[in-house]
C-alpha cells in the first residue's frame, strides 16, 4: 500500500511512514470503500489539463507583454503595468513549472501528485501575494487556481486512502530527474541575474534612478507620490482658475497610475482640434518641465480632459515614452 500524506510505498504492517514520519495507522482502518476512483481521476486528469494550459497563457501573455512595452513606445497609455525583463524571466519559470508538472498529474500513474499539487499551490499563493502587492488587478484569476488547487489536493487525499487507487500509481523515470532540476535551479538563478543586469543597464531604469531613489527614500509608493503632488498643487491655486481668455483648469483629480486634469474651453472652433493636436501642442511644455518629467518617470502619467463649451470631449494622455 502507499503512505495517504505522500505517496511513499509502505508495507501492510507500518505504523508510520518512512519518508514523512506521518502515522498511517488511522488511515488503514478508515480506508474507505465507497470512493468512485473513475470519477477522481477525471477530475484530477481536469486539473493536470488545466495547470499544464495555465502555464502556456501565462508564459505567452507575459512574453507578448514585454515585447509589446520595449517595442511600442506609446505602450503606457494600453493601461497595463510595465514589465522589466527579470519579472517577465521569473514569471516564466514559475509557469514552465506549471507546464511540467501539469503534464505529469494528467498522466495519472504518478505517485508523488500530491506533492506536485501541494508545490503548485505554494507557488500560486506566492504569486497571488506578488501581484496583489504589485497592484495588479488580475489577482482574483488567483484566486481562482488557489482554489482550484486546494479542491484538487482534497480529492488526491481522498483518494490515496484506496488501494484501488493507490495501486495504479508508479514512480516514472522523466527526463527531469533529481539532477535535472538541480540543473535548472542553477540556470535559473544565474539568467536571473542576468535579466537583472539588462534591466539596471537599460536606458529607461537609469533615467528614472533618481526620481526613483527619492520616492523610496520618502517611503512613497505610487499612489502616495500622486496624492501628495494633487494635494500640494490644489494648495497653491485656486479652483476653478481662469487661465486664459478661453481656458479654464476646473479640477485636479488623482487616478490609480495618473494625475489628471480637468479643462473647460470656451469660445473655441472644435472643427480644428483633435487628440493628436492638442497632445502635439503641449508636448514642449510636459517634457520640458522638470518636475513633470520626474513623475513621468516614475511611470505616474499625466492626463488632460478638455471639454467644448459646445459639447466636443477630448482626452491626452502622457507616459514617460513620449518624452524620450
Amino acid at each position: 500500500m502507499f503512505c495517504p500524506n505522500c505517496g511513499t510505498k509502505i508495507r501492510e504492517d507500518d505504523k508510520f511512514c518512512k519518508k514523512c514520519g506521518k502515522s498511517v495507522k488511522m488511515e488503514k482502518t478508515k480506508s474507505p470503500s465507497n470512493i468512485d476512483v473513475e470519477k477522481i481521476k477525471k477530475s484530477l486528469k481536469n486539473t493536470g489539463n488545466s495547470v499544464y494550459a495555465i502555464g502556456w497563457l501565462t508564459i505567452i501573455l507575459n512574453i507578448g507583454i514585454y515585447l509589446w512595452s520595449v517595442l511600442d513606445k506609446n505602450f503606457g497609455e494600453s493601461g497595463l503595468p510595465a514589465s522589466d525583463l527579470s519579472g517577465t524571466f521569473l514569471i516564466v519559470v514559475v509557469a514552465s513549472i506549471f507546464i511540467i508538472f501539469g503534464n505529469r498529474i494528467r498522466g495519472l500513474v504518478d505517485r508523488n501528485i500530491n506533492l506536485y499539487l501541494q508545490i503548485l499551490l505554494g507557488l500560486s499563493l506566492l504569486l497571488l501575494v506578488w501581484v496583489l502587492s504589485m497592484g495588479g488587478r488580475v489577482g482574483i484569476l488567483f484566486f481562482l487556481i488557489v482554489a482550484y488547487l486546494i479542491s484538487s489536493l482534497v480529492k488526491i487525499r481522498k483518494a490515496m486512502k484506496s488501494e484501488k487507487f493507490t495501486s495504479t500509481l508508479t514512480n516514472p523515470k522523466y527526463k527531469l530527474d533529481k539532477k535535472g532540476w538541480i540543473f535548472f535551479s542553477i540556470a535559473t538563478v544565474l539568467l536571473f541575474f542576468v535579466a537583472i543586469g539588462i534591466d539596471l543597464s537599460s536606458p529607461v531604469y537609469q533615467g528614472t534612478n533618481d526620481s526613483l531613489s527619492q520616492v523610496s527614500n520618502d517611503n512613497y509608493s505610487k499612489v502616495d507620490l500622486i496624492n501628495e503632488t494633487v494635494r500640494e498643487i490644489k494648495a497653491e491655486m485656486t479652483l476653478p482658475s481662469q487661465l486664459d481668455e478661453v481656458t479654464k483648469l476646473v479640477d485636479i483629480s488623482a487616478q490609480p497610475n495618473a494625475i489628471r486634469y480637468h479643462y473647460i474651453l470656451s469660445g473655441v472652433d472644435a472643427s480644428s482640434l483633435s487628440n493628436a493636436y492638442l497632445k502635439n501642442f503641449l508636448i514642449s511644455d510636459i517634457c520640458g518641465n522638470a518636475d513633470t518629467k520626474n513623475l513621468l518617470d516614475y511611470e505616474i502619467n499625466m492626463e488632460y480632459s478638455y471639454t467644448v463649451d459646445t459639447g466636443e470631449r477630448y482626452f491626452i494622455t502622457f507616459t514617460k515614452y513620449d518624452c524620450q
